[in-house]
C-alpha cells in the first residue's frame, strides 16, 4: 500500500510541476495514469499474476545484485529445455565476473548456488539452500516468546503471548494520549 501511495504522489506531483511549467505531453498524462493504476485488488490477485509466465520471466530479468535467476516447473527434476537454461546460466556465472549467485527456483523450493567452478566436467557447488513459502494464514501454532513456549495449548499460549505484547505496549508506549481524545474516536496503535 505504501508503494501504491507513492506511485499516485509522484504521479500527481509531476503533472503538477510539468502543467506549472507548461511542459505537460500527453505521453506525461498516460504515464501518470499508469503510475495511479491498482494493479492488484487483493492478495490472491498478487498471487495469480506471480504464477504467470509473464512474472516468471520478469523475476529472472531482473538480475539486481549480481544475481542471475531461473524459474523450473520442479527444481529436482527440470525438462530438457530447463537443463539446457540452467547449464547456460552455470556457464555465465563461472565466467562472467559481474554475477556471483544463482538463484533457482520453483515457488517452492529454492537453490541458490553462491559459486561454481567447472574443472574438466566436474561441477563443485559450494552452498545450497532450500526454502519453503508459507502463507501466514496456514500457521497452526501461535507466535510466541520464551515464557510462553512451554505452555500445553495453542489457546494458551496465544493468552500468553496477548499479555506479553499487552505489558511490552503499556510498558514502552505513552496510551494515556488516547485518553485526552473525545468520545466516539477510534484509537489505533500500530508498531512497525
Amino acid at each position: 500500500m505504501k508503494a501504491e501511495a507513492f506511485s499516485t504522489f509522484i504521479a500527481d506531483e509531476t503533472i503538477a510541476n510539468k502543467s506549472e511549467e507548461g511542459t505537460l505531453t500527453q505521453n506525461d498524462i498516460n504515464f501518470s495514469e499508469f503510475l495511479k493504476e491498482r494493479k492488484y485488488q487483493n492478495y490472491q490477485d498478487y498471487r495469480a499474476y506471480k504464477k504467470t509466465k509473464e512474472a516468471k520471466e520478469h523475476w529472472e530479468l531482473s538480475t539486481q545484485d549480481r544475481v542471475l535467476k531461473l524459474f523450473v516447473e520442479d527444481v529436482a527434476n527440470k525438462t530438457e529445455e530447463e537443463t539446457k537454461r540452467y547449464n547456460g546460466l552455470l556457464k555465465q556465472l563461472e565466467s562472467d565476473d559481474y554475477f556471483n549467485k544463482l538463484v533457482i527456483t520453483d515457488g517452492k523450493s529454492t537453490l541458490v548456488l553462491d559459486s561454481y567452478v567447472s574443472n574438466d566436467g566436474v561441477e563443485i557447488i559450494k552452498e545450497e539452500i532450500e526454502t519453503v513459502e508459507v502463507p501466514f494464514s496456514v500457521v497452526d501454532e501461535t507466535p510466541t516468546t520464551l515464557e510462553c513456549k512451554d505452555l500445553e495449548s495453542n489457546k494458551e499460549r496465544k493468552d500468553c503471548m496477548n499479555m506479553f505484547v499487552n505489558k511490552h505496549i503499556a510498558k514502552n508506549f505513552n496510551t494515556s494520549v488516547a485518553d485526552s481524545l473525545s468520545p466516539g474516536k477510534k484509537t489505533n496503535f500500530c508498531a512497525i
